[in-house]
This record gives C-alpha cells, structure tokens and sequence, in this order.
C-alpha cells in the first residue's frame, strides 16, 4: 500500500452516520471516521481547534489595533 496523502477539507458538503461509522462528503473528496475513535478523539480535536480559534481571534485583535493607530 502506497503512502497516504493528506486531504484539505475546505468545506463539506454532507455529514452522515450509519452503522457506527460517520461519513463526511466534500466536492472532491469522501471520508469514512470510525465513530468510537472519533469518541475518544474528539476532546483533543476541540481542545485543538479553539486553541486554532483563540489565535485567530488574537491576531485580528492585533489588526484592529494597528487601524486605530
């Protein structure tokens, strides 16, 4: 088996679940997640993602505070 490439998710298009398993579509591409390692995955992921949001939010504060001047 060929070493996997990574897949930037921009956007999807549908989010779905059956039997156990969540089923994430965008327009070029389709992922099939496990929903009891997504379970035990999901604290780290949000934990990462706010401390991604927290960034975000301090660096456009910067921005703004560079307008004013």
């Amino acid at each position: 088996m060929g070493k996997i490439k990574n897949i930037y998710i921009p956007e999807t298009h549908c989010l779905s679940q059956s039997d156990g398993e969540l089923y994430i579509e965008g327009e070029n591409f389709n992922i099939v997640w496990n929903c009891e390692t997504l379970y035990t995955d999901l604290p780290h992921i949000v934990r990462m993602v706010l401390e991604a949001r927290e960034d975000t939010n301090n660096r456009i504060k910067e921005q703004l505070k560079d307008l004013m001047l």
